[in-house]
Parts: C-alpha cells; structure tokens; sequence
C-alpha cells in the first residue's frame, strides 16, 4: 500500500506512521517492496527463511502513553476525493512514535495483526471529538492497544511454499495460518491455488 498521510497539526513533525502494515513482518515498518535480485530459485532462499524468522520472531507490543484527536487524512490516489476527518493518535512517547486511526484510509483495516488478519476494523471506529482532543481517543487506544498484546504472544504458524527467482527478482509465497501471501504485502490468496496461480495474480500488481 502507497499513500500519504497528512495531519493537519504542527504536531505531525515527528510523528511516524506506518499506514496499517501488519505486525508480522517488521510491525509498523515501511513494507520491503525491493525484490533481491536473483539467478535462480536456490538464491532466494535464504530471504524466504529471513522473512520467516521475522514472521514468527516474539514482537513487542506498543505502550501507548498518551492520545490525541487530530484532522488528519490518509490519500491513495486523487487527493481531491478525501477530505480531512477526525482521527486518533495513538502516542508512544519513549519512542516519538505514533499508531493513527484514521477513517479516511483506503484499507478497510486499521490495525493488521501478526498473521495479518485484522486486529482492528475501520466500522468499529467511534471516531473523536475534537473538542476535547486530549481525552477522546483513550478508549479507543486503550483497546487497540489490548487487541495487539493478545496478538503479540501468538506465534503465527508460517510455512514457505515457494522460494522463486522471478523477472522481477526473488519473492516467496507463504502459507500462515491457511492463507496465502507473497513475501509481507497484505494481499491475501487461497492457498488451493497452485503458487504459479498466485505468483501470476502478484505479479499483476507490480505491473
């Protein structure tokens, strides 16, 4: 997912999102969307392994410190067709970082947990009053926050199916927990399709 998030609020300066990227592979991390280029199958092996790890490896759950009830807007594609809304900011504050809830995103998902199914939907926001910026949000920080540290202790089961060298580099397709992706997009696949099936609708998304 590519989009631009913008906080209509001096206080976005330091503010680091990561538009609703799962915890399963580098949580609220940018997506590593570079494929390593590669010769042949054998050379891809160990990113497959790599990306594995990190799927099953313990994460730490995020501390949020403190909210805010911000205007904020999350664009993917023609910035004129989404207007501002009010949003949360989940705050943590030893690492100047922040989780926002957003209603505007294009992601019916909020929050991805660390299979990458959702923790958190955007029809279950209440949304904020930003009136009382301060106060609004803590409920609903307070249950995201909740919701990723039952999902922390989980150990997702993961399981290689392909490691292949492609045109466009190398990418592994995974099966965790009965669904299918392809290295750490969210795009789901059944996984009783064959991996040429599923490599072939990926590679549709990077034309």
């Amino acid at each position: 997912m590519h989009c631009l998030i913008f906080l209509i609020a001096s206080f976005a300066a330091w503010v680091m999102f990561a538009c609703a990227q799962p915890a399963a592979l580098e949580p609220q991390t940018t997506s590593t969307r570079q494929a390593l280029m590669c010769l042949e199958d054998d050379d891809c092996t160990d990113r497959c392994d790599l990306l594995t790890q990190q799927a099953q490896a313990p994460v730490r759950p995020p501390v949020f410190q403190s909210s805010l009830c911000e205007l904020a807007v999350v664009i993917d594609g023609d910035p004129t067709e989404v207007q501002p809304a009010a949003s949360c900011l989940c705050v943590e504050n030893d690492t100047n970082g922040a989780l926002l809830l957003s209603p505007t995103g294009p992601d019916k998902c909020m929050v991805y947990g660390r299979d990458r199914t959702c923790l958190y939907e955007r029809d279950s926001f209440p949304g904020c009053d930003l009136n009382v910026p301060q106060s609004s949000c803590q409920n609903v920080c307070a249950e995201v926050q909740r919701r990723l540290e039952v999902d922390a202790i989980r150990e997702p089961r993961v399981e290689v199916r392909r490691a292949g060298c492609e045109e466009s580099g190398c990418h592994c397709v995974f099966d965790i927990n009965n669904t299918c992706y392809v290295d750490d997009w969210l795009d789901a696949y059944p996984c009783d399709q064959s991996d040429e099936e599923i490599m072939e609708q990926f590679e549709t998304l990077l034309d």
